[in-house]
Parts: structure tokens; sequence; C-alpha cells
């Protein structure tokens, strides 16, 4: 059995200094653009973010995928787009739904967060 290099301890220890400063490095640029993030909202007049558990991410994400909300007719036609709305499948005196495989997938995921982070 062979035995590991004397100057394993020193590598493994700037491997992992490295690896903290590149995660600090991300959560600063994170919180930078959550900030940019939260300004442009700010400025469209855009009040999403202050739903219980919708951040500023998911807030952007979804203004992002769906644009003006006015060209949706209605409620249903915007659960359509993104996904959300179940299909009828039935045959004969037989009703069934089904879960929408189509449809904007990312404001479909979106709107999954959104209600996990409620719950």
């Amino acid at each position: 059995m062979r035995s590991a290099p004397k100057d394993t301890d020193a590598i493994l220890e700037q491997w992992m200094k490295r690896a903290v400063h590149r995660l600090l490095d991300l959560r600063e640029e994170i919180q930078e653009i959550e900030g940019e993030l939260t300004a442009m909202m700010k400025e469209n007049g855009q009040t999403l973010s202050t739903a219980s558990g919708c951040g500023v991410v998911i807030a952007a994400e979804i203004i992002g995928e769906i644009g003006d909300v006015a060209r949706f007719h209605s409620p249903g036609a915007l659960a359509k787009y993104a996904g959300c709305a179940p299909r009828e499948h039935s045959s004969g005196k037989t009703t069934r739904w089904r879960k929408t495989k189509g449809g904007n997938r990312r404001l479909n995921r979106s709107f999954h967060r959104l209600a996990l982070s409620q719950i």
C-alpha cells in the first residue's frame, strides 16, 4: 500500500483557500446582481417581489418571462402559456385531466419555486 506524499496537506490547503476565495467572490457578485435587479424593479414600478415568499430573483424571472401581462386576455391564458393549466383528456363519458407538458418551462419553474417558498 502506498502512502500519500508529504506535501498533500499543503496542496489541499491551497486548493481549499482558492475555493473559498471563489465562493466569496461569487457571493459578492450575487449580492450586486440582486441589488441591480431590485433597483430595476423599483424603477419600473414592479411590486411582485412584495408577495409572500417571492424574492427578487424569482420576481425578475417571472416578469422577464411574462413581459406585458396585458397581452393575456385572462388568467387562464397566462396559466396555459406557463404550462400550469391542466388539459382535458376525455373519452366518452369519462373526463380526465392531465398535466400539460408544453408551455414556457422557465416560467413554470418560477411559479413552482414561488409556490414551494410559500408553503
